[in-house]
């Protein structure tokens, strides 16, 4: 008997159901049905509103919802989009790829199907992607919320300019080896000068990559941030010294638009793994989910993304978080002073991760001529988290360098556990885990990997993946974990409890098969539940749903359970690794061990 290639459910006995074969008339009957509603419903949708506000009923929720629960509806807004475009997306393939065209969409995506397109033809092509079934969800496209502050009155440098590079512990010998295999920072910005004297060096040793400038002050904060990252001091008579300098820089361009800064994320994605993001921007949490989605994309690609907490004056209102920022595995940095205390306008929240230097830092800047005259390159004083984040980007890079074999969470892992604590014990809202320390994480002994990311949810790792890769244009699913045949399979993995709550793994279990699955907890403690493959979510299982689940406290023995499949037909499950609500209160991670075994 043939295996089965997608993720429905067959009909079975016991946990997995007990549905009755259809008959040919019947199955004729419900298709002639189908269609019949299908056609009133589009219907119904050409006689409504043009331009109806379609979005993901929970586009944007942080913490890791599935794809899945997050299209499951539609709800309708009368809010207008802010640029006059939609964000659309469907199920990756020619079907999708035909519609986009005929509407005049572009692809920030092609490859996953999302595309962009002006609003009032939005309409036209939701519906006709519905139509053959393709539709993924859509949502407006909307504007980044501004992450520059105003400037510091005042400089505080009373150790130099280059005060802040002690208190991240920076070693006295960067990486002298920088060849094109060498890990790149990815700058994700309008543009830079790379004429500035902090940028010249690099510029000359062909170490800033598709560097753009836009002649006029936009150019200033990108120009910053490379600076801090990779300048080389003194040299073209500039006055900065960056993290690694001489460190490989590479401008993504793209505009303070939701579509324009997605597209910039994919394509940073899709240039190789040994990369860093770097995201000094935000977005309001319940906006911009295609973004959510492409920077899950790049940890699925292994890329480190790294985003900034936020700065209160221009970034979020009320109690929404911020996107990139609250968005499981990213980075998350916020900003400190002289003192090493967390600056009062940065975003604070359980996202944030990990704090470096970020106020009244001495940049590069660029400021108005006199009439008739060009900008003058010359420095000032800035804050802001996004200063912060272009730091810690660049610690991560020397890692990598330092350290070829880590992966990109191990990376993630490694900079967080050799922070040094800021004031409380524990993950604080305000600092995270702590100051940034160089030093120490370059020699900690590497964590445990968490393979298989992103897999939050059921709808990471279905076969339809919003996630899906691509060769030669082709979508390539998302492989099964174990499947009968298999004599025995185990991973390794980690869980954190704000942004990496749960890991799930799909399973195909062939006609009459036992298997045992067991879970040994290392550290922390974590919970084990099978479920159907008709569920969408981990977050919202309904009656039936859940085929076994075992939750021992941590020191007990292992979780376990054993699953029979009566029926003569292969089926699919899904295994989800949960913190548990009986781990600690003050603990964040949890590490444990798979086994999913045949038994006889």
């Amino acid at each position: 008997m043939s295996k089965p290639t997608g993720d429905s459910l067959h009909p079975g006995k016991g946990f997995w159901g007990n549905c009755p074969r259809p008959t040919l008339p019947a199955i004729l009957g419900a298709l002639l049905l189908a269609v019949c509603l299908a056609l009133l419903s589009v219907a119904a949708e050409a006689t409504a509103s043009p331009a109806p506000r379609l979005i993901p009923s929970a586009a944007g929720t942080s913490g890791g919802d599935a794809p899945p629960a997050v299209l499951s509806g539609l709800v309708v807004t009368g809010e207008p989009s802010p640029t006059g475009r939609w964000i659309v997306a469907g199920r990756p393939g020619r079907l999708t790829d035909a519609r986009a065209k005929r509407f005049g969409a572009a692809a920030i995506s092609r490859p996953l199907g999302i595309y962009a397109l002006a609003e009032g033809s939005a309409t036209g092509f939701i519906i006709s992607l519905r139509r053959v079934g393709t539709y993924r969800f859509s949502e407006p496209d909307v504007r980044t919320i501004s992450a520059e502050p105003a400037p510091e009155e005042s400089p505080v440098n009373r150790e130099g300019p280059d005060w802040w590079l002690s208190q991240i512990a920076r070693p006295n010998a960067p990486p002298k080896k920088i060849d094109r295999n060498s890990p790149t920072l990815a700058l994700l910005e309008q543009s830079l000068d790379p004429k500035h004297p902090d940028l010249a060096g690099l510029e000359a040793r062909d170490r800033l990559l598709d560097p753009f400038s836009l002649g006029d002050l936009t150019d200033a904060r990108g120009t910053a941030m490379t600076a801090l990252a990779a300048s080389l001091a003194g040299e073209k008579d500039g006055r900065t010294t960056g993290v690694w300098p001489g460190m490989r820089v590479r401008l993504v361009r793209h505009q303070e638009t939701c579509e324009s800064k997605t597209r910039a994320v994919y394509r940073a994605a899709r240039s190789g793994r040994n990369e860093v993001l770097a995201m000094g921007y935000a977005f309001p949490g319940d906006q911009c989910f295609a973004h959510y989605l492409a920077t899950e994309y790049a940890v699925y690609r292994g890329i480190v993304p790294v985003a900034a907490a936020g700065n209160q004056d221009s970034s979020i209102a009320g109690s929404v978080p911020p996107r990139p920022a609250s968005d499981p595995h990213v980075l998350t940095v916020t900003a400190s002073d002289q003192e090493r205390a967390v600056w009062d306008r940065a975003v604070s929240g359980p996202w944030v991760d990990l704090v470096a230097p970020g106020v009244a830092l001495e940049v590069p800047w660029l400021s108005p001529g006199g009439e008739g005259e060009p900008l003058r390159r010359d420095w000032t004083p800035r804050s802001g988290t996004e200063y912060s984040t272009a730091i810690v980007a660049a610690a991560a890079a020397w890692i990598l360098q330092a350290r070829p074999t880590l992966e990109a969470r191990q990376v993630i892992r490694l900079l967080t556990n050799a922070a040094t604590p800021l004031g409380e014990s524990g993950r604080s809202p305000l600092s995270g885990h702590g100051l940034l320390n160089l030093s120490r994480a370059l020699r900690e002994g590497a964590p445990i990997d968490d393979p298989h990311e992103p897999n939050d949810d059921i709808g990471w790792v279905r076969a339809d993946s919003l996630l899906v890769d691509s060769e030669g244009g082709q979508p390539v699913k998302r492989k099964v974990f174990w499947q009968s045949g298999d004599r025995t399979k185990k991973v390794t993995a980690t869980l954190g409890r704000v942004k990496d709550p749960a890991d799930v793994y799909r399973i195909q279990v062939g006609p009459k098969a036992k298997l045992r699955i067991k879970v040994s907890q290392f550290a922390g403690n974590s919970k084990l539940t099978v479920i159907r493959s008709d569920a969408s979510s981990i977050k919202s299982l309904e009656a039936g749903q859940v085929v076994a689940a075992s939750d021992r406290p941590p020191g007990k023995k292992a979780d376990a359970v054993e699953i029979t499949n009566p029926s003569d037909l292969w089926l699919t499950a899904f295994v989800a690794i949960e913190v548990s609500a009986k781990q600690s209160g003050d603990r964040e991670n949890a590490t444990y061990r798979l086994a999913v075994e045949s038994r006889p």
